[in-house]
């Protein structure tokens, strides 16, 4: 027996893949970044009356989750952003970020990620994976070497980013 939508959709998320999936559902030949913002504009955060390509999809795919996401906005379509927005900045703020300010980690916030040193990347990771954990999610990782100079991940260069 297969997956239901709404674990099908929260097991795409946890395992990092849900933008590919859509993406090749789609046959989509932009960019991931470039999709991604279409997904968040056309189906996250867009009115509850649009009508677009993405959304039709969505709904095909994730029909529970479209309902959710729609009742959600049904008064206000900010009000799903504005949600996502508080329990991200619950779990990353004040768990993930306090208890590393409890161990006594330097971190710094940026935009969805955490930049430390190096040394820290590997327990921060840990602290992040148990704060979205706490609250039933299992998050995909990345660590990252973090360029701060130009403020790119790429190997070999000072800093860690905890994405």
């Amino acid at each position: 027996m297969g997956l239901g939508d709404v674990e099908r959709y929260v097991r795409l998320c946890e395992e990092g893949r849900f933008y590919d999936e859509l993406m090749v559902l789609d046959d989509n030949q932009t960019d991931r970044e470039t999709f991604k913002k279409q997904v968040f504009t056309q189906v996250f955060y867009g009115k509850n009356c649009y009508e677009g390509r993405l959304t039709r999809l969505f709904a095909q795919e994730f029909p529970t989750v479209w309902e959710t996401i729609r009742t959600i906005k049904k008064k206000d379509y900010r009000r799903l952003s504005h949600q996502m927005l508080r329990l991200e900045s619950e779990i990353v703020i004040n768990r993930a970020v306090r208890q590393c300010a409890v161990e006594g980690i330097w971190v710094v916030t940026i935009h969805d990620c955490l930049v430390t040193h190096p040394e820290h990347a590997e327990r921060v990771s840990q602290i992040m994976v148990e704060a979205f954990e706490s609250v039933g999610i299992k998050p995909t990782i990345k660590v990252i070497a973090f360029n701060l100079n130009g403020q790119e991940a790429r190997c070999g260069d000072p800093g860690s980013r905890v994405d």
